[in-house]
């Protein structure tokens, strides 16, 4: 066998290897989901992780039904962010852009 062959060789066995895990920690976090059990550690915008369960952020609320009303009128998300960060509504993180 020469050196492309054993490459070729490793990279699917490799290859393969990423898919099972990436299969299994989807399967993993759909089975948390419905036993009410995921939990992320960052949690979407409008929302926030309070003792391991999802909490509307009373705040954001306004914010997150600007932003799907205007992707309803087929807005693009850069022109959308674009707006926010005009009119310097704070990410997640709290920086304006």
């Amino acid at each position: 066998m020469n050196d492309e062959m054993l490459t070729a060789i490793y990279t699917s066995f490799t290859q393969s290897e990423s898919e099972s895990i990436s299969s299994n920690m989807r399967w993993s976090d759909q089975k948390r989901m419905q036993n009410g059990k995921f939990i992320t550690c960052n949690p979407a915008y409008g929302y926030d992780l309070v003792e391991g369960k999802l909490k509307v952020n009373t705040e954001q609320v306004e914010i997150v039904r600007y932003i799907f009303s205007e992707y309803l009128t087929k807005k693009s998300s850069v022109d959308i962010a674009e707006k926010l960060i005009q009119i310097e509504i704070p990410t997640k993180n709290g920086s304006i852009k």
